[in-house]
């Protein structure tokens, strides 16, 4: 388990089980005592031979169940995405070493979110903040972000967009030309 945005990556060894023949588990784990007072964490399961994973992220709260869960909370935004719906992005262009510009659609409405730009590989996790967009009424957006110096001459960049009252995120990439 791990703070949410980090996909669980880096984060604490809560436990561990065998998938069975069908592939299933069902288990419960104890939040380690880092992780104790956060509002979201991620959990990762991870094989220990194939190296395939999957992770999510729940509330931390007493009887949470996330098909009845909400994420909403007191303010003026619509925090809330139906099931099955994630905040998604398209690079419409970039210039060299310069900038590139986005769209996002399926983002929570009239929500703030961080603009993070890295290194290709790092889902921009520990990125350069290089802005901050509103998604608005509809949820959707067009800005154009400038590339860290950092990166320059880098072929591919990761641009991510992480929500600053939910947990909801969107991550990207696109190639330096």
């Amino acid at each position: 388990m791990g703070r949410v945005g980090t996909n669980g990556i880096g984060g604490f060894v809560v436990g561990s089980y065998n998938s069975g023949d069908d592939g299933t588990t069902y288990g419960t784990y104890e939040i380690p005592g880092q992780l104790q007072g956060e509002q979201y964490i991620a959990i990762r399961f991870q094989s220990k031979t194939t190296g395939h994973f999957a992770y999510d992220f729940f509330s931390n709260i007493e009887g949470y169940n996330f098909a009845n869960s909400n994420v909403q909370t007191a303010g003026t935004g619509d925090w809330t995405l139906p099931y099955g719906t994630y905040p998604n992005t398209v690079i419409n262009s970039s210039v060299l070493d310069t900038s590139v510009t986005v769209s996002g659609f399926n983002f929570t409405k009239n929500d703030t979110y961080n603009v993070y730009i890295g290194a290709f590989g790092t889902q921009a996790i520990g990125g350069v903040l290089v802005g901050t967009i509103n998604s608005g009424n509809l949820g959707t957006f067009t800005e154009t972000f400038d590339v860290p110096a950092g990166l320059h001459g880098a072929a591919q960049i990761a641009i991510r967009f992480e929500s600053q009252n939910t947990v909801y995120f969107a991550y990207d990439y696109w190639q330096n030309q």
